[in-house]
């Protein structure tokens, strides 16, 4: 969905999807009261060597958390997967979130940036994000299970796959998952359109005024920092 986070400081940061190395999406019904139940099904995707995604691998996940919730809500999450071990966890038949993979809930805003900015190739965490439209504010994975739906990737692709096949490239994308490329595209033009500003104000801003630093230059990771990245200071 391209609504996710509605307003930019709610929003998943775009400098997390550019170092992803996949992507979990699924729709999640909660329901139940004292003990809630969660049942959901989705996608999972890893970015391949050249930049590119790859063909989806049907999930689905089901759980049970403690608690004082109310329940029948639908909700929508997403898991950014930081390393490319975490996209091998979704090669078996199925993992434990908590146990077989450490989910961390997202953060936003400057916390966000800072956390992209601290490692230069992935991320250090896995994170979950939610959006949902009944009484819910978010989702605690912990505990859940997910595990491959082989059934349903039978059904779309027309033939037993593993995935871990469709996972490492080996399937080439489906024209039936475009619009799930064209999601993930728009919002990484965010960052393209990030870089353009800031190329932009580095040729219109000239020499810093309180040292000798001869020219602007803009910080590509920690976008919310309007600073130069040389001098730390705003020309």
């Amino acid at each position: 969905r391209n609504d996710w986070g509605a307003s930019a400081d709610r929003a998943i940061p775009v400098a997390f999807l550019q170092k992803a190395h996949g992507l979990a999406v699924m729709t999640v019904i909660k329901a139940g009261f004292l003990v809630s139940g969660k049942i959901g099904t989705g996608l999972v995707v890893a970015k391949l060597p050249d930049g590119s995604w790859s063909a989806p691998s049907a999930i689905g996940t089901f759980g049970l958390s403690g608690g004082f919730e109310l329940g029948g809500e639908l909700v929508e999450v997403m898991i950014i997967l930081g390393s490319e071990g975490a996209v091998k966890v979704f090669h078996k038949p199925q993992v434990n979130l908590g146990a077989g993979l450490d989910i961390a809930v997202g953060p936003y805003g400057r916390s966000a940036q800072a956390a992209a900015a601290a490692s230069t190739s992935g991320l250090n965490a896995n994170y979950s994000y939610s959006q949902s439209k009944g009484l819910f504010a978010g989702i605690s994975l912990q505990g859940a299970i997910l595990a491959a739906r082989s059934d349903l990737n039978r059904k779309f692709y027309g033939r037993d796959l593993q995935p871990s096949e469709l996972l490492s490239g080996y399937v080439e994308q489906p024209t039936a998952a475009r619009p799930l490329y064209e999601a993930i595209d728009n919002a990484m033009r965010g960052i393209e359109d990030h870089k353009e500003e800031q190329q932009r104000r580095s040729s219109v801003m000239g020499a810093c005024r309180l040292c000798n630093c001869p020219m602007f230059q803009a910080h590509t990771t920690q976008i919310w920092n309007k600073k130069c990245k040389t001098c730390n200071h705003a020309h």
